[in-house]
């Protein structure tokens, strides 16, 4: 019965679905700050890509469209990490994330779009290449 099963964590599912983006961010801690790649995000966490060197232990605060977000690192491999934010991030936060990236090209789409007006002759800058 439902009663019986374990709970989704022992399952090797997640409590909170994840929502895939690509929206750059600023990621600020005590060390310095840089501009990331948040990848994924949750209710309870996300994942960023990042030259800032994160190590697991150490918080930092992640700026994105008027939001502030303070998250714990809680992994850190191959310039990219895991974040657990310091409570669970609210339905409407999540949903502005969604907006923002689906009203935010991709860096393949505007290199499609450049290559078009390149094609066209209608390149306006020369200096706007991606």
């Amino acid at each position: 019965s439902a009663m019986d099963s374990p709970p989704a964590a022992q399952c090797g599912r997640r409590a909170h679905p994840r929502l895939r983006l690509h929206v750059r961010v600023q990621v600020i801690t005590l060390d310095g700050q840089a501009q990331a790649i948040l990848e994924n995000v949750s209710a309870t966490g996300a994942r960023i890509a990042t030259q800032l060197p994160l190590k697991p232990g150490m918080s930092c605060i992640l700026r994105v469209a008027g939001l502030e977000l303070l998250a714990d690192v809680s992994w850190s491999a191959d310039g990219r990490c895991g974040l657990a934010f310091d409570g669970l991030l609210a339905q409407d936060r999540l949903l502005a994330l969604r907006e923002l990236a689906q009203q935010t090209p991709t860096e393949l789409q505007l290199r499609k779009e450049w290559a078009r007006n390149f094609v066209n002759g209608t390149l306006r800058d020369r200096k706007s290449v991606v």
